[in-house]
């Protein structure tokens, strides 16, 4: 089987972007070939990074610079040049390119990372990103029409456009977002204790989120949280946006490179996944929950989505009911009374559920039995 993968962003350490290049290196362990083809819009920030980063690209890995319609024109050029099996279109725009296919046979994947409501979150909410909004909900309407599959990264997704856009079950398969059980494991070295030595927080309770501040990420309550915390024992860490500040019990960081983020989760006692009720969040699968699993680390999360099941179903952490301050400061005070035992049983059943519902090549041998059967 031969498959040409689509999408307009480039190799990042973006969640979209971990999901697209998972997807192909699990697929083709699976002896499927893989066509991995980025369309950069010129001018846009990505062509910009493009720009900069260009002589570091692979001869095998194809860039097409393009204007508007010209994307999918170039698209239906390389369909029609190709022998490909079916289009594996990466999210709204990566799959919309693919749109094409009603003069073409070749099958159309439309690979469902989230819903265009995630824009709605934004803090400010500015006129553009309304019409920002629109646009993508115009292209996922299109999109789900078109598509012969849409893979859905939850549960809660298949619910969703089952029981509001009335899509049919049958047209769906579910593939979340994984995790490399490898990269991502429970600390076996201080690379954890020496982050914990560095920040002064060797003796402390560490709750820690890793990751970006988007308006759905809910890390303002979370911080607000941590501030009206009464006790010196516990300290709640931020990496991903902050300046290196520290400010009670919140110490605040910059993002770091990818591979040291598995030292800060390690340097951790608990990790937490504060996302507000909302759409976006429901039917979403954090890759940060995947790779809280796989470090063997209990979870606090909110009632939202499949996190939320999965955690009361291995018994691998608290579920709290909403992202509020008071929420989340009852659960950092049910964590905060536990033992160490009761933490490492936690931790254990995070690393079962990793291995049982994230194991990426597990994800890719269902993925493409399922995509054989569109062929």
């Amino acid at each position: 089987m031969r498959i040409l993968s689509t999408t307009i962003i480039l190799p990042s350490g973006d969640s979209h972007w971990i999901r697209i290049g998972a997807i192909a290196d699990a697929l083709r362990r699976q002896g499927v070939e893989v066509d991995l083809v980025h369309y950069v819009m010129k001018g846009s920030r990505t062509h910009e990074m493009y720009r900069r980063e260009q002589d570091s690209w692979r001869d095998d890995e194809q860039v097409h610079l393009v204007s508007g319609p010209q994307a999918l024109l170039r698209h239906l050029r390389q369909v029609r040049g190709g022998t490909y099996d079916l289009v594996y279109g990466n999210n709204l725009a990566g799959t919309f390119i693919g749109v094409s296919r009603i003069w073409e046979k070749t099958p159309l994947i439309f690979d469902m990372h989230g819903v265009p409501e995630e824009s709605l979150l934004q803090v400010p909410l500015r006129r553009s990103v309304y019409l920002h909004y629109s646009l993508m909900k115009l292209i996922e309407r299109i999109n789900i029409r078109i598509a012969d599959r849409i893979v859905c990264v939850s549960q809660s997704m298949i619910e969703y456009l089952h029981t509001v856009k009335r899509v049919s079950r049958e047209k769906m398969v579910y593939a979340t977002n994984g995790v490399n059980l490898d990269e991502f494991a429970p600390p076996t070295s201080c690379a954890g204790e020496r982050v914990r030595e560095a920040l002064g927080i060797d003796d402390m309770r560490v709750f820690g989120y890793i990751g970006a501040f988007q308006g759905w990420q809910g890390v303002p309550a979370l911080i607000a949280a941590a501030r009206a915390l009464r006790t010196e024992n516990v300290a709640v860490l931020l990496v991903g946006d902050g300046g290196g500040s520290r400010e009670g019990n919140v110490i605040s960081l910059p993002r770091v490179p990818r591979d040291r983020v598995a030292e800060y989760y390690a340097a951790c006692d608990v990790l937490v996944l504060p996302r507000p009720r909302h759409l976006a969040t429901e039917v979403a699968a954090p890759t940060k929950f995947a790779e809280y699993c796989a470090m063997g680390k209990p979870v606090l999360t909110t009632n939202v989505g499949d996190a939320a099941h999965l955690v009361r179903t291995y018994g691998n952490g608290v579920v709290v009911n909403d992202a509020t301050p008071g929420d989340l400061l009852e659960g950092i005070a049910r964590f905060s009374e536990m033992g160490e035992s009761k933490l490492r049983h936690m931790g254990l059943n995070s690393r079962i559920l990793a291995e049982k519902e994230f194991d990426w090549e597990k994800i890719g041998i269902q993925l493409a039995q399922e995509l054989q059967e569109c062929v």
